[in-house]
């Protein structure tokens, strides 16, 4: 038998091998990624980046304007999910790790965009037209993404994690209890009071 039909035989056993990763937990995802090789492991990555990969996205377009470094951020978030895979300890969801790390990803990036605007108006001759207050209002609308997203991640990790897993991770009540292991009534409680903690802190900042 050739050597390439060989080894896509293997890599087809090691996955049936493996089983499907449909219904494991991110847990269990994280676990194949570390303690499993090829396929199997890849595979598991691979889980991880559909399951999460619309919340990471999301943070990172509500904190960057350019197309090129939200993409850049969403990679470098999961780039740091597989290098730090051996040391996470995240429960049954990843959801509230990965929006904290695209968060801070996010906000570095949109940083060192500014120092680079900054260089760039102090050495040209700026010249206004038209589009300027589109310009503003583009600015204003990052602005109030990163001051949200600031005041989120300031909130207590049991305020944090259902609001994350709510309206970036797209979970109902239902399913975030199960995905923390709490009962429902406590993730209505704590998603009430963590809404409640974040309008008044917003309102402080004059949002």
């Amino acid at each position: 038998m050739p050597t390439h039909q060989s080894a896509l035989l293997r890599d087809l056993n090691a996955i049936f091998r493996g089983g499907s990763t449909t219904g494991m937990t991110d847990a269990e995802l994280i676990d194949r990624v570390v303690n499993q090789n090829g396929p199997i492991a890849e595979a598991a990555f691979e889980a991880l980046v559909d399951r999460h990969g619309s919340l990471v996205r999301h943070v990172c377009k509500s904190i960057l304007n350019d197309p090129g470094s939200i993409d850049d951020a969403y990679q470098a978030t999961f780039l740091i999910l597989f290098r730090k895979a051996k040391s996470l300890s995240v429960g049954r969801s990843i959801g509230p790790w990965l929006w904290s790390v695209a968060y801070k990803v996010s906000t570095r990036e949109r940083r060192n965009q500014s120092r680079r605007s900054h260089v760039l108006l102090k050495s040209t001759n700026v010249v206004s037209c038209k589009d300027d207050k589109e310009i503003d209002d583009l600015g204003e609308l990052s602005e109030f993404a990163s001051i949200l997203h600031d005041e989120i991640a300031r909130l207590p990790e049991k305020y944090r994690a259902p609001i994350v897993l709510c309206y970036w991770g797209g979970k109902t009540h239902e399913e975030i209890a199960g995905v923390l292991g709490r009962p429902v009534g406590t993730i209505n409680t704590n998603m009430r009071r963590g809404r409640e903690k974040l309008r008044l802190r917003l309102i402080k900042r004059g949002v």
